[in-house]
């Protein structure tokens, strides 16, 4: 095989990366590994770049949202959550990224399809999932936002438990 040199570019919240790789010279050596941020920097005002400056290759991986809890909170299922959400809305506190990164788009579309008004959860915006873990496992927040392999290891520990998946299809280990 060839050689292969990996350079991670960041900052700007991906607008770095996903730059380098979009004005690369079109040489058939440059290869840019796309993230969801990519479909929403344009939105945001980060950067001017869309999913049409590429040519896709292959998708690699795909990870569904899921809503986590501390294994003690009260809402044994997903009915449970949104019925508490419903009867005091803005008193839930959820986190998982920034504010309009991918799971706090998650979450949005989450309470979309609950009948449940978007600013009924209270957002509480950090640098990424795994503080946004640190502050649920620390009771500073209600439930995260976040894709499973990222709250895995508590999870398996039965320190947090997964209240339902965001995915077109069933993943048999977790609620739907």
């Amino acid at each position: 095989g060839a050689p292969c040199v990996v350079q991670n570019k960041t900052g700007g919240s991906g607008a770095v990366g996903h730059s380098f790789g979009a004005n690369a010279r079109p040489d058939g050596y440059t290869l840019t590994m796309g993230t969801f941020e990519l479909s929403t920097m344009h939105w945001m005002g980060i950067s001017d770049l869309t999913y049409a400056d590429y040519r896709p290759l292959m998708q690699v991986n795909a990870d569904a949202a899921a809503i986590i809890v501390r294994q003690d909170a009260p809402w044994k299922t997903v009915d449970e959550f949104i019925a508490h959400i419903k009867a005091q809305p803005g008193k839930v506190q959820m986190s998982g990224t920034a504010t309009g990164g991918a799971w706090d788009l998650a979450r949005a579309g989450f309470q979309l399809a609950a009948d449940l008004p978007v600013d009924a959860v209270l957002w509480v915006p950090t640098l990424g999932s795994a503080p946004s873990l640190v502050e649920l496992m620390g009771g500073h927040i209600d439930a995260v936002c976040c894709s499973i392999p990222e709250a895995a290891a508590q999870v398996e520990a039965g320190e947090l438990r997964v209240l339902t998946v965001m995915s077109q299809e069933r993943l048999a280990a977790y609620p739907r």
